[in-house]
């Protein structure tokens, strides 16, 4: 027997033990990097969570409503964010139903609005009737005083009163993203517009899974360890 013959199972265990070496620092480094990504993510949802609507008129006239948006690479991340918002506790909900759904650049969008209506109809008609079994009338008016946005009727006798309402919006939601500054990289944004300039939008709050970059450094750090551990391999097989 040679003494190559006596050194190549030595060589098999250190084979061995060096790919399981690789092997367990290759994942212990992807994990360490995941936590940390994850910790960033979530610290950065919080302030975001509290901010309030951006009101402000645009070029048309039209009222914008802008908001930041929630945005992480990991769905599931979203169900860790702490917050008694009740539109946070919706849009955490709607994220839960349809998580199966959503991919990279997918959104989830919750909207609250108010439509004030309040006025009178002093410039419209009344028309009233009596009933057969009453000598009360019957009071019927037709609401025209907000246009298209809001119409319908209301008519009132002795005993009740009946309201019939039809409310027009006209919703416009853009996500896109806005530029922070010099050198600065952007910041994904969500804006709501609607034409009925009776509805008040309350609040909005926006979620997207982000769009995963490509961690060139990363690769090539495999890669270069990768490459190592080949030629090692093949160095102690010969």
């Amino acid at each position: 027997m040679t003494t190559n013959d006596k050194i190549r199972p030595n060589n098999k265990v250190l084979f061995f033990v060096i790919v399981i070496f690789a092997i367990t620092l290759c994942v212990s480094l992807h994990n360490n990097n995941k936590l940390a990504n994850d910790n960033k993510e979530l610290s950065n949802l919080y302030p975001i969570a509290q901010s309030e609507l951006e009101k402000t008129i645009n070029s048309k006239g039209i009222l914008e409503n802008k908001t930041k948006v929630l945005e992480t690479t990991n769905v599931k991340l979203l169900k860790e964010l702490q917050s008694k918002d009740e539109s946070i506790i919706k849009l955490k909900q709607q994220v839960e139903y349809y998580k199966n759904k959503l991919s990279s650049g997918s959104s989830v969008t919750v909207v609250t609005t108010e439509t004030n209506a309040s006025g009178s109809n002093v410039n419209e008609p009344i028309e009233y009737t009596f009933d057969c079994d009453s000598t009360f009338p019957i009071y019927k008016s037709n609401i025209k005083n907000f246009g298209e946005w809001i119409t319908g009727n209301v008519i009132a006798s002795k005993d009740s009163t009946s309201i019939n309402l039809k409310i027009k919006n006209d919703f416009n939601i853009v996500i896109g993203e806005e530029k922070q500054g010099f050198l600065k990289p952007k910041k994904p944004i969500a804006i709501i517009t609607n034409e009925n300039p009776y509805t008040d939008v309350k609040d909005m709050k926006v979620y997207r899974v982000a769009i995963k970059p490509k961690h060139t450094a990363r690769n090539i750090g495999i890669g270069v360890l990768t490459g190592f551990t080949t030629g090692l391999i093949i160095g102690l097989t010969r």
